[in-house]
């Protein structure tokens, strides 16, 4: 009988739905859903700045696996302006195969194992006979917390620059199946005093380290935004 860990394993099918997403001077992650009335691209909102309204058409180029391509596609926001999310609608479908379903908050548990995909540093992954695939990292569902009304799921794992946008994933044994329980944002730092020696003088440094804390949303608000996204289309 698998274990826990061995049905957690990142099947084929997320692997080759999880991209390299670049927009102007600035790359993350990216992943498909399908929707009722098409398939979408979901990526984390703060790669398209501060600026960008919601329902805007933009350019951007993913790359995964045996796919290169430059989309001009709308981007839409949650109403929340602080849910880090963005969800792009495709005009036509990118993946053909099984894609991993979106999950219920019931589905998930706190200390529940999970994985998170991306491309960090710099666009690093795994090259394969049918390209370049995401890495793949492990956590935990470590903490909920809540601010500015939206519920953020925090992870125990240790995050880079390049997964955001990227899926966290995990196993439901009531489903007996993977689903996509949260988006990757960033993570939380924590300030560190040095000691910085030039010559005879000795000065305090205070940097920032990676906590280990990854800030992730649920998918839950991927569903709002797409829901609202497919109502206002006839």
């Amino acid at each position: 009988m698998p274990t826990p860990t061995q049905h957690l394993l990142p099947n084929r099918a997320i692997l080759e739905a999880t991209f390299n997403i670049f927009y102007s001077s600035v790359n993350g992650t990216a992943f498909i859903v399908n929707g009722n009335k098409g398939q979408y691209l979901i990526t984390a909102k703060h790669l398209f700045g501060n600026t960008l309204k919601s329902n805007t058409l933009v350019n951007i180029q993913i790359k995964g696996g045996k796919i290169d391509k430059k989309l001009q596609c709308k981007v839409y926001f949650h109403d929340n302006p602080h849910v880090d999310i963005a969800v792009l609608k495709l005009d036509t479908a990118i993946i053909t195969a099984e894609i991993l379903p979106l999950g219920k908050d019931s589905e998930y548990f706190l200390a529940q194992e999970c994985l998170f995909l991306g491309y960090p540093l710099f666009s690093l992954g795994t090259q394969t006979e049918i390209g370049k695939i995401p890495f793949v990292k492990k956590a935990i569902i470590s903490a909920f917390h809540e601010e500015n009304k939206v519920r953020i799921m925090l992870l125990d794992g240790h995050n880079n620059p390049g997964f955001s946008g990227g899926p966290v994933i995990t196993y439901s044994e009531k489903m007996d199946k993977q689903f996509i329980v949260a988006i990757i944002s960033g993570y939380i730092n924590q300030p560190q005093s040095v000691n910085v020696t030039y010559g005879t003088v000795t000065n305090p440094l205070l940097i920032n380290e990676n906590s280990g804390i990854i800030i992730s949303y649920t998918s839950g608000y991927i569903k709002e935004i797409i829901n609202k996204v497919e109502s206002s289309v006839k």
